[in-house]
């Protein structure tokens, strides 16, 4: 199984730390994000990796290079010339990730014990194109589910924008956080926008018509978005007291 880790990148609620490195090369503890995250989808059962950079990516390049023999992974990275937003860079990827059935999506910024080798399972029964891995958590950012688990729409309160699936039934829906890991089918390729950058987010949306865009809500798991300073201490205070 392949993993394609999402680490192209500014980091700007990381600055002033990001402004001389790259958010995948911040550490938590001795080891850098990106390294927690090979490790982690290694132990998913993950052989093969493809990491996305943009912003200072000869530091990452460099970074893999110096490192990639002490890994239980291959690693290989893929260069943006632009940040081509999250459905670019899986669609980027399609020559690494298209010969793996189904392939994990993983934000560098994610710390979590969850194992993902259940929710691999459902995805596989599902049927679906994707299956988006969520919690129960206040977000300014949630997904709308139904009943059903499908998604069904997406609300940015910050900016008060609404967005409802078609045809979706606004009574009955739940608002979920997104946990920056998705396990996707190979049929996506076939079905990708001509466009090269855009949004996986919103496509999954326009998918999500079609039902074939699911949700797995997961709880009683360690799970944190080292996406800011703040969050960042928090890792560092939850790897002293063993949550990592």
């Amino acid at each position: 199984m392949k993993a394609i880790i999402l680490a192209a990148g500014f980091g700007t609620r990381l600055k002033p730390l990001t402004d001389t490195t790259p958010k995948a090369l911040l550490q938590v503890g001795s080891l850098s994000m990106l390294e927690r995250a090979i490790f982690y989808l290694a132990r998913q059962g993950v052989a093969e990796i493809i990491v996305n950079s943009h912003y200072l990516a000869k530091q990452v390049e460099n970074f893999v290079s110096d490192n990639w023999k002490r890994w239980p992974v291959k690693v290989k990275i893929i260069f943006e010339t632009e940040i081509l937003d999250t459905g670019g860079a899986i669609k980027n990827a399609k020559s690494f990730l298209s010969d793996s059935d189904p392939f994990i999506v993983f934000n560098v910024d994610i710390l979590t014990n969850l194992d993902l080798r259940k929710e691999i399972i459902k995805h596989n029964q599902s049927g679906a194109v994707a299956t988006l891995i969520v919690n129960n958590r206040t977000t300014n950012r949630p997904l709308l589910i139904d009943q059903n688990g499908r998604l069904a729409g997406h609300l940015n309160k910050s900016a008060n924008e609404r967005i409802l699936v078609k045809g979706t039934q606004d009574e009955h829906l739940r608002e979920v956080g997104f946990m920056g890991i998705h396990i996707v089918s190979t049929r996506l390729f076939e079905i990708f926008p001509l466009e090269n950058k855009f949004s996986i987010i919103n496509f999954y949306l326009k998918l999500a018509e079609e039902n074939i865009i699911n949700t797995v809500e997961v709880k009683d798991v360690y799970w944190l978005d080292v996406g800011s300073r703040e969050c960042l201490q928090q890792a560092e205070n939850d790897l002293r007291n063993g949550l990592i």
